[in-house]
């Protein structure tokens, strides 16, 4: 009863307009979130890897990765106004079909600064080929039902169309206020799927993606005069069609020193934990570890709507694992910019 369940889920997902996958750790996935976020962070370069697991406990269910890299070009020369550049590749899949969304696309952003100080726009698009796949040999089909028992060996259908290709764009904007280099607010909105292209299987039939409209907000304030614990609240609304999406929370960041046993050289960890609410969904235990140019973090889904019932396991555990080339001290000057934190 289970996999029937949850077949009809995502085989109605291939007869309905489609809706975008989620990240709960939605902050490590910026280039995702808004284009506008491409290249604005304190480094060289950005890598982050995502991986999501969902309604594992259901048999073949959905299984998500996520690479990004961005990184910010003309510091040097431009001081606080430059562009970012970035790559992502996304993929899913789920289901005994096989059924998969993969995204190579590449994003570009200019930064300035409103007012040579403290405030920053920035505007980004990003756009690539997507495609949607699926596997009908591994389907199983009426036709292979003998009358008493599943016959694997009967002929089922073989629809010709199997996969579906086409070019998708995002835009977005942002703005962020860094007063010093230990607090920042950020905000800003992005449209995907601007031209809503037809993800139909079948030539007769059309399937438009919706718009995705997304709303993002953020800051990360100092809590005592030691800049030892920040409060980092945290909130996402994504709109497509008649689904909606809105994520809120917070993080506790706390920093630990370590000092090196023959130098004296100091390091800086940074221990983060917190909890967000997806309205109606799920709360999302998170946790997140930051040492020098690496950072890990992992969350946790605990489904509260009625789909909990399914099974015991119908949560979504999440992993990140990011890194950012840093800059080296004698040459800050040249490439340091004011930059929120957006892991």
């Amino acid at each position: 009863m289970k996999a029937f369940i949850l077949s009809a889920v995502i085989l109605s997902g291939l007869a309905t307009h489609a809706q975008d996958t989620h990240f709960s750790q939605f902050y490590s996935t910026p280039l995702l979130v808004n284009p506008a976020m491409t290249g604005i962070f304190d480094g060289k370069m950005r890598v982050s890897n995502n991986y999501r697991s969902q309604w594992g406990g259901l048999g073949d269910a959905y299984k998500t990765i996520h690479v990004s890299l961005d990184m910010p070009v003309g510091k040097k020369r431009y001081k606080s106004n430059y562009f970012g550049v970035g790559l992502m590749v996304y993929q899913d899949n789920a289901g005994a079909a096989k059924f998969s969304h993969t995204i190579i696309e590449g994003s570009l952003a200019y930064t300035l600064s409103v007012d040579d100080g403290d405030n920053f726009l920035a505007v980004g698009f990003r756009g690539g080929l997507d495609s949607r796949e699926v596997d009908f040999s591994r389907a199983t089909w009426d036709s292979q039902w003998n009358g008493d028992v599943y016959d694997p060996t009967l002929p089922g259908e073989s629809p010709q169309l199997q996969q579906r290709t086409y070019f998708d764009f995002t835009a977005g904007m942002m703005w962020y206020y860094i007063p010093d280099g230990y607090n920042t607010i950020s905000a800003g909105g992005s449209m995907s799927h601007i031209t809503k292209p037809d993800l139909s299987f079948y030539n007769q039939y059309t399937d438009p993606l919706n718009n995705r409209i997304a709303a993002h907000a953020s800051a990360e304030i100092s809590m005592d005069q030691f800049r030892s614990v920040w409060v980092m609240p945290k909130v996402l609304v994504q709109l497509q069609g008649n689904q909606k999406e809105i994520l809120a929370g917070a993080f506790v960041k706390q920093k630990l020193q370590f000092k090196s046993r023959y130098t004296n050289f100091q390091r800086d960890i940074f221990f983060s934990y917190g909890a967000w609410y997806r309205f109606g969904d799920a709360f999302v235990l998170a946790t997140r570890f930051d040492y020098h140019e690496w950072g890990f973090g992992f969350s946790y889904d605990l489904t509260t709507s009625d789909l909990a019932s399914l099974h015991s396991s119908s949560g979504g555990p999440e992993i990140t694992l990011s890194y950012v080339a840093g800059i080296k001290r004698g040459q800050r000057s040249k490439h340091l910019n004011k930059m929120p934190k957006f892991f």
